[in-house]
């Protein structure tokens, strides 16, 4: 065998490939871990019930037979999925290929294909890593110049995954005289569970930590799991059955923007949707506080087109007298975040429904607080 044809399979089976075609700096050698072929679970963020068809799935595979089609094929995408390590590392590179488009016509391909590094200091601080990108049938991402967090040693990362693409596959990259560490998920912490629309998927964050599930994960520092479907956020009864299996702290029923009249729901029906939904949680899981929020847009904005929102505000309308009427049917645990209490404005949205990442910065908090009032967190 050619030496140099040696050399290249040598450098494949061990995981040890040269620094300089993602980098083009330095004949740095790097060693690559793969999330997904990990020796214990290290994907946090989605539902932990079954196999998958897919490594970065959200959905367990037995998920296809009761799902709607489009919800299924949504699932595929990896919005809200992190991964957990710690090393020393000055130098961090991530690559990986996609299935879907990079961009969309409304939301960067930071967003929609990107992925998004943070750490966590020996303080507690969260700081973000700024990354170098490189498309091609691999995407290269390299986080560089991170020494200064790691003078007294390793330190956590958390990585978050595409919000509106489906990983293939993925592998984490650290020169080679480099500490890493996989991190475990949590296996005592309850987690919080999302089912909403593109606006929980993360349309149209800048980055994918600006997604507002994500941000909220990171201030919560517990597991939470989005269910967001572009679209496609319709209270199935599928969705909230899966969603009941997972003993969580808190369900969020984000689903509004996809049940207004002009979808073709009529106040009737989307009470009977949400009355449903909230009657399977709680008949699984009784004592799971479960929080309702309103469609964050309407004509208190500043937005001209007042057909859009005289049509958000009349789902909020539906959305409250279903609300009240399950307080008064003695339903407990049951909390309503309201438009106004959201606050967006003519500068929070890319198209009059879609929050900017600085919106969702807005928003996390609070939703924060809604969970703080709803499971006496604080």
């Amino acid at each position: 065998m050619p030496f140099m044809k040696w050399i290249l399979l040598l450098m494949f089976s061990t995981g040890l490939y040269p620094a300089p075609a993602l980098f083009g700096q330095g004949p740095e050698v790097y060693k690559w871990w793969d999330p997904a072929a990990n020796a214990f679970p290290v994907i946090g963020g989605r539902l932990e019930a079954g196999e998958r068809a897919a490594a970065f799935d959200r959905l367990p595979v037995r998920a296809e037979r009761s799902v709607s089609p489009k919800v299924w094929e949504l699932s595929h995408n990896s919005a809200g999925l992190y991964i957990g390590f710690r090393t020393n590392a000055a130098n961090i590179a991530v690559r990986y290929a996609v299935k879907g488009n990079l961009s969309m016509y409304h939301m960067p391909s930071t967003g929609v294909s990107g992925i998004d590094l943070y750490c966590i200091d020996k303080n507690g601080k969260w700081l973000w890593a700024p990354g170098s990108r490189k498309n091609g049938d691999t995407i290269e991402y390299i986080f560089p110049h991170l020494r200064k967090t790691r003078e007294s040693g390793p330190v956590e990362h958390r990585l978050y995954l595409p919000l509106y693409t489906s990983v293939i596959w993925m592998q984490v990259g650290v020169p080679g005289e480099a500490t890493f560490d996989p991190l475990p998920l949590s296996t005592t912490e309850k987690p919080v569970v999302v089912y909403g629309t593109s606006i929980t998927q993360g349309a149209c964050a800048s980055r994918p930590g600006m997604c507002w599930a994500n941000l909220l994960q990171q201030r919560l520092d517990r597991p939470l799991i989005n269910l967001g479907f572009s679209g496609n956020g319709h209270l199935e009864p599928a969705v909230i059955d899966l969603m009941s299996e997972t003993d969580a702290c808190l369900y969020i029923l984000d689903c509004l923007p996809n049940m207004t009249p002009a979808v073709g729901y009529s106040a009737t029906e989307l009470g009977s949707r949400v009355t449903a939904a909230v009657g399977l949680l709680k008949a699984k899981r009784p004592g799971t506080p479960i929080i309702l929020t309103e469609h964050s847009g309407g004509t208190d904005h500043g937005i001209l087109d007042t057909a859009k929102g005289n049509d958000y505000d009349r789902a909020n309308l539906a959305l409250d007298s279903v609300f009240s009427r399950l307080q008064a049917d003695g339903v407990k645990g049951i909390y309503l975040l309201r438009e106004k209490d959201i606050g967006l404005d003519i500068y929070s949205t890319v198209d009059g429904l879609h929050p900017t990442a600085k919106a969702y910065a807005l928003m996390a908090p609070l939703v924060e607080a809604a969970i703080d009032n709803a499971i006496g967190r604080r």
